[in-house]
């Protein structure tokens, strides 16, 4: 629910003709942040109070400095860790059938050793892009 907000909030102030630029960048992310909680606070929920986070730059200066392909790894190994955490979950299964393929085949991808390129090749040529 956070990224459909946070994402929804880029998507007004575009609309209104305000460019997401490094030099607002940090401006606009507080903006999104600020509609998150909003959101958040009107939600008939008992735990809305741990959904409300404060902005924090530090936050977002992997993904504003890091490379394409940093980003994209540090992506696979967040996808890798979740589909462990779920394996973890159903510990009599002996297979990966509660992962969707997507799941599978990125454990499989990032178990192996592969370059940028091959990785990126494989990616294609399954046609997850």
């Amino acid at each position: 629910m956070r990224t459909i907000i946070h994402e929804d909030t880029h998507g007004f102030l575009c609309t209104k003709g305000f460019e997401y630029t490094p030099k607002n960048r940090v401006q606009t992310e507080k903006i999104c942040g600020v509609e998150e909680n909003r959101f958040f606070t009107k939600l008939d929920y008992e735990f809305k109070d741990q959904l409300i986070k404060p902005f924090d730059e530090k936050d977002w200066n992997f993904s504003w400095h890091a490379s394409k392909w940093n980003q994209m790894k540090a992506l696979l190994q967040r996808l890798k860790q979740s589909a462990e955490k779920k394996k973890s979950n159903y510990p009599n299964k002996k297979s990966h059938n509660h992962l969707n393929p997507v799941q599978y085949e990125f454990i499989n991808l990032t178990s192996q050793k592969l370059t940028q390129n091959k990785f990126v090749r494989v990616l294609l040529k399954k046609q997850y892009f």
